[in-house]
């Protein structure tokens, strides 16, 4: 038949949480053209939903290059430390600029990975660029 849903999760997720992992509920996996007209408000939150992880995903990329760039540019100054092309000295001015923001921007990331405050998060990244 082509107006059934069958969802099965092999972890172990109920139906409803399946459907609210992809921004949707239950409700949206029945035909309700017989019935009435979209719920505009219920639209407008599926939209905002999708729109957040969406969001969400791409600061995911976009911190973690930003954490392997600086690891790999750490790396690269501790190893010019060890075949002496610079001093301890010239390496600690250096290592101060890589390092100023690391661990907020490693906190960020971890949240982010987790869905820990998504919304704040991108309310936080929106005051910043209006800033």
């Amino acid at each position: 038949m082509h107006d059934r849903v069958l969802l099965h999760c092999w972890a172990g997720c109920t139906a409803a949480e399946v459907v609210a992992a992809i921004g949707l509920e239950l409700a949206d996996l029945y035909d309700v053209s017989r019935s009435s007209k979209p719920d505009p408000l219920a639209l407008r939150r599926r939209r905002a939903a999708v729109g957040l992880e969406a969001w969400r995903q791409a600061e995911i990329r976009r911190a973690g290059e930003n954490l392997r760039t600086r690891d790999t540019i750490i790396r690269q100054i501790d190893r010019a430390v060890q075949d002496g092309i610079l001093t301890e000295a010239e390496a600690l001015i250096s290592l101060k600029h890589e390092c100023r923001g690391y661990a907020d921007l490693e906190h960020r990331f971890n949240r982010l990975l987790r869905s820990e405050d998504t919304l704040q998060l991108w309310r936080d990244s929106w005051m910043a660029r209006e800033q």
